[in-house]
């Protein structure tokens, strides 16, 4: 029982360290003052965000871990909209 609580939290956590990854890549494209380096790929995160989001809510309890992840969840979803919005402007 508890290798399958582990397995199905394998998928949201390799999740959730691929947008940590993807949002820095943004903050410093941000930050960055020669430009847009990643463009339209910045959008990459959200779509991982709502998969990740979609499968915790099909799969898992709601425990503090799995709350935090889905507010980090969220967190990825918007981040990047908004960051590529102010871009723009």
């Amino acid at each position: 029982m508890e290798q399958y609580k582990a397995q199905k939290m394998l998928i949201p956590l390799l999740l959730l360290l691929v947008n940590i990854v993807l949002t820095s890549l943004i903050i410093q494209e941000l930050l960055d003052t020669t430009g847009k380096v990643y463009g339209i790929f910045g959008l990459l995160t959200p779509i991982l965000a709502i998969i990740s989001f979609f499968y915790i809510r099909n799969k898992n309890s709601m425990s503090p871990l799995i709350i935090f992840l889905q507010g980090l969840n969220g967190f990825f979803v918007f981040f990047p909209i908004i960051a590529l919005l102010v871009s723009f402007l």
